[in-house]
């Protein structure tokens, strides 16, 4: 074999050599690099889990603390309103909106509810029962009291209820400007919503929302309960506490979800 072919060979196994060590250096790195981020990972995760585990006994330490300040003092709950808050049709008392939300106020915040009820009338509005109830309000000087009208003052049809949006909303604002007359500043207001009215609902629930705007009041919407909803209301026929459902007012679901939006903004005013 000549030099050139000598040199060749010596090439080859040079770049072999060169290659060879070049791969095992890149394992050898790539290795290190891939354990070093799995390490970094597992870091990460364990220091992830135990700001969850922080974080939730903060959470759970503050909601203890919250419910030992309010134990056993009683807080009295007046909802006034319409069908919702007269109950239809939910299977039993226990789960009309009223109820359930009381039941929440009691476990979470401590507070012994006494709840006046009878100021919620199927089919009625701000017109025909909220000066009806006004006086009663008054004279029990709730802590709480919940405000749902609007469902059946939106019906033209209705000619004891009906009121247009605008006297609506005059007419909200002066209930509750005459609550706080009566009550002074103990009394908490909650405004909810309407029920299942369609472009109606969102017209008179704007209304709802200036009026709490407009006074410093939390609005409750339960808008989200209804809209393109059928599982929170009906079916037609179902047997509840107050004969049979109509297929349109709120079920046991709809009254729980109710609940849990109205607790939403009592918690607020509450803890």
């Amino acid at each position: 074999m000549g030099k050139k072919g000598w040199l060749v060979v010596l090439l080859f196994f040079i770049t072999v050599g060169v290659l060879g060590t070049g791969n095992w250096y890149y394992q050898a790195n790539t290795g290190k690099t891939i354990e070093k981020a799995q390490q970094q990972y597992k870091k990460d995760l364990a220091k992830e889990r135990q700001r969850s585990l922080e974080a939730k006994a903060a959470k759970e330490s503050a909601a203890k603390q919250i419910y030992e300040k309010h134990k056993g003092k009683e807080l009295v709950y007046l909802p006034v309103g319409s069908s919702l808050t007269a109950g239809d049709f939910a299977t039993k008392k226990s789960k009309t909106y009223t109820a359930l939300l009381a039941g929440r106020i009691h476990q979470d915040l401590g507070y012994e509810v006494k709840t006046i009820n009878g100021y919620g009338k199927s089919g009625t509005g701000l017109k025909d029962h909220g000066a009806d109830s006004l006086p009663h309000i008054i004279f029990n000087h709730p802590d709480l009291v919940t405000i749902e009208f609007g469902t059946f003052d939106l019906n033209r049809n209705a000619k004891n209820t009906y009121l247009s949006a605008d006297q609506f909303k005059n007419d909200l604002e002066n209930f509750v400007d005459e609550i706080r007359k009566g009550t002074g500043k103990k009394t908490k207001i909650i405004l909810i919503t309407t029920w299942n009215s369609g472009q109606l609902s969102f017209t008179y629930d704007r209304a709802i929302e200036e009026v709490g705007k407009a006074k410093g009041v939390p609005v409750a919407n339960i808008e989200s309960v209804w809209l393109n909803r059928s599982d929170t209301h009906g079916p037609k026929g179902e047997k509840a506490a107050t004969g049979k459902s109509d297929g349109w007012l709120a079920n046991d679901k709809g009254h729980k979800e109710i609940a849990n939006t109205v607790y939403k903004k009592a918690y607020g005013l509450l803890k």
